[in-house]
Order: structure tokens, then C-alpha cells, then sequence
């Protein structure tokens, strides 16, 4: 297979593409593939467009809309922010709550508290040359579960129980004095959401 292109400066037989510049216009270009084989010959036409390059405030404007941060309203996990955009621009990042995300994506989750999360602003930053950017996403953070790492039970009566798998009976229990329908926090096993159960229960 062998190609010849009509416009070798934008796009070369070898597949070497050189876009026009941000002051130019986009370029169409034909390629024709030619097939060889036991003295058979095919020659096969594709058309190709190639834009020209971005200004640099297009540049800007691109990188900073393509910005992506899983997760923001159950952030529990670090951030691979990206440091550079497909448009030859620099990303940069500010957190207004360092000690619970970091600008370089680092997650420090509170300690439990009252169930609430921590809302914090993660702020984008594209540059290139003197043309800049900004992005921000709004980021829930929750704070760390407080949860039973046990298994669940039925008694004969209905009534279900908790048995801490640590030998703990105590572990995660905290129920006021005399109540008897006391909140459980337990962790699902295939979720990263917390379910409250109210319940009759007891340790074993």
C-alpha cells in the first residue's frame, strides 16, 4: 500500500498532518491509497479535512469547556487533575478548602460528625500565551461513615440484630441510655451510599 496525497504540505504521504495556522482556513485534502498486489493495482480516493489551529483564545475557551471532575457532588476518592489541555495550554487548579481537597486533588475527608458534607468551590485555569480561562466546579465532600462492620440477622421474633465480625460489641454503638429504637449507619457492601435504618437491635 502506498499513498499520494494532493496537498503533501498539510497532510504527506507517510500521514504527517500539518494543520494551517489560526489565522488561515481549513484544508481540504484528497488521498489516494493504492493497492498493489501480484501485478494488481487498486487505487482507492478518501477525502480529509484538516482544521486550522485554534487562536489562542478559541484555545482557551476549548480546554476549559472539555475540563471534566467526577464525582463532584460524592467526592470520597483523589483527583487526577490534568496539568495541560489537547490545545497546547497549562491547567493549573486552587481549592478554597485545602485541607479537605488539595489543589493537586488530594481528598481528606472530615471525620464524622453529623452526616452533613463539606461544599467547597475547585477552581480551572487555562493559559496560553497572554489568553486565560477560568472554570469553576462545585465539589461535595462527605464526611467519613460511621458504620457497624458487621452482618445483619432476623431473631424468631421479627426483631432483627447485629453481631460486630470484630468480637467488639461495642464497636460503632452509641445509643442513649433506655432507647429502644436506636439508629444503626450501616455501610452496603456494592454502594458508596449510606443508609440510616431505625430499627429494634441489639448486639450479640
Amino acid at each position: 500500500i502506498s499513498w499520494i496525497s494532493s496537498d503533501p504540505q498539510t497532510i504527506d504521504s507517510e500521514g504527517k498532518v500539518t494543520r494551517p495556522s489560526s489565522s488561515g482556513e481549513d484544508k481540504n485534502v484528497t488521498l489516494y491509497g493504492i493497492f498493489e498486489k501480484n501485478g494488481y493495482r487498486i487505487i482507492k480516493q478518501y477525502q480529509a479535512t484538516v482544521l486550522r489551529s485554534k487562536t489562542d483564545r478559541e484555545a482557551v475557551d476549548a480546554d476549559a469547556a472539555a475540563l471534566l471532575v467526577p464525582d463532584a457532588d460524592y467526592l470520597i476518592h483523589d483527583l487526577l487533575l490534568p496539568k495541560s489541555g489537547q490545545n497546547e495550554t497549562t491547567v493549573s487548579w486552587q481549592s478554597s478548602n485545602e485541607a479537605v481537597l488539595s489543589s493537586d486533588g488530594k481528598v481528606t475527608r472530615p471525620a464524622y460528625h453529623d452526616g452533613k458534607s463539606v461544599q467547597l468551590t475547585l477552581t480551572a485555569t487555562v493559559t496560553k500565551n497572554q489568553e486565560t480561562a477560568q472554570r469553576q466546579f462545585a465539589i461535595s465532600v462527605p464526611e467519613m461513615n460511621y458504620a457497624l462492620d458487621g452482618v445483619a440477622s432476623a431473631s424468631t421474633n421479627g426483631a432483627s440484630s447485629f453481631r460486630a465480625i470484630d468480637g467488639k460489641e461495642e464497636t460503632g454503638w452509641s445509643p442513649s441510655e433506655g432507647d429502644r429504637s436506636p439508629y444503626l449507619l450501616l455501610e452496603l457492601k456494592n454502594t458508596q451510599q449510606i443508609d440510616f435504618i431505625r430499627t429494634n437491635a441489639s448486639i450479640q
